[in-house]
């Protein structure tokens, strides 16, 4: 049990094998080793599990389950020798996010009295709800270095879509979006290309624009402005390889750099600013807020004030300490063992 879930472990698992850890991470420094269960919960669409499309929708369904998410994760740690210190070790690797968000919600010219989080049906701009999502995103690029910085949404970044081929390193093939949530991509829209990988281990995809749009008869191609990294799209005897699951995520903007005390636009009159009351300013890639913007009382209430983020919220705990010697290794258990609840007494 961790975070009060339950995950079992069975027998015949290895540490390759985990089928909620695809490609896990090892430590490439020789001593000891530090074994410990991650866990947390993902957000599973139609994508990752086709069994969730409501077949009754005739198409369009943008609903989400969500999963429980448990990884036996290695990192190399000397000199811990007891549970206590690898439960202090831990806590100190991953200090908790303490960056906040400020929102400045602003009235321009164009908007409507009413409401700031106006929509256009065609007929104009009317009074609407929207729901932002902002996350911290860290990802790659093109050519596989880090890209760190700020993207956001003001539809929760709901729009997704499947690839289903790569024509060259700018060309995708990807379902029709409009058949899936009854619209569609449009050229200069910014897209996060993603698979089950990089998703599972919370790291950010790549962020590119949509230069053109063309449909085909097998699905839309989607011309880019960058060259997509080849570990995004991996191809299997020359075929993308779905059990990936590669995806075209789309986001109404992106900052390629994330400040302290900066003022990041995001639109509509909504602008953000990040800060942390420590000296030293901590947070983890995916670490997100989401607020909806209504009316101006609406958004005086609830329009975030240092803000911690929603999430992603992580449990973590040690289950062993491997120790090398030149003797061989020694296992030191972290495991917390506890008698079934039918065991014990009723003291009646």
């Amino acid at each position: 049990y961790i975070g009060g879930y339950l995950f079992k472990l069975t027998k015949n698992m290895t540490f390759r094998s985990q089928a909620d850890y695809p490609e896990p991470e090892v430590p490439d420094k020789i001593g000891d080793l530090l074994v410990y269960l991650e866990a947390w919960k993902k957000s599973v669409n139609y994508i990752d599990d086709e069994a969730i499309r409501e077949p009754a929708l005739g198409g369009p369904d943008t609903c989400l389950r969500s999963k429980l998410i448990g990884q036996v994760r290695v990192l190399a740690a000397d000199n811990l020798n007891s549970p206590d210190e690898a439960c202090q070790f831990l806590s100190e690797y991953y200090p908790l996010s303490n960056i906040n968000l400020t929102l400045q919600i602003e009235q321009s010219a164009h908007q409507l009295p009413l409401s700031f989080g106006e929509i256009d049906l065609g007929g104009g701009m009317i009074p609407g709800n929207l729901h932002y999502r902002i996350e911290i995103h860290r990802g790659m690029n093109g050519d596989g270095g880090l890209s760190e910085g700020v993207k956001w949404s003001d539809e929760n970044a709901e729009m997704v879509t499947r690839a289903i081929k790569t024509i060259d390193n700018r060309n995708i093939l990807v379902e029709e979006p409009e058949e899936v949530t009854g619209e569609s991509f449009k050229p200069g829209d910014w897209v996060e290309i993603s698979n089950i990988v990089t998703e599972l281990q919370r790291q950010g995809g790549q962020m590119v624009q949509i230069e053109q749009l063309e449909s085909t008869s097998c699905g839309l191609q989607v011309t880019l402005d960058a060259e997509v990294h080849p570990l995004l799209t991996r191809r299997k005897n020359g075929k993308i390889e779905h059990s990936l699951s590669p995806r075209l995520r789309r986001w109404s903007g992106y900052y390629p750099s994330l400040a302290l005390k900066n003022t990041y636009d995001l639109g509509r009159g909504v602008k953000a600013v990040f800060a942390s009351s420590d000296r030293k300013c901590h947070y983890e890639s995916a670490d997100y807020w989401t607020f909806a913007i209504r009316d101006r009382e609406y958004n005086k209430r609830h329009a975030p004030q240092k803000s911690l983020p929603l999430g992603i919220k992580k449990y973590r705990h040690p289950l062993a300490i491997i120790k090398s010697g030149t003797k061989g290794e020694k296992i030191i258990d972290c495991r917390k063992f506890f008698k079934p609840l039918a065991e014990f007494g009723t003291g009646l």
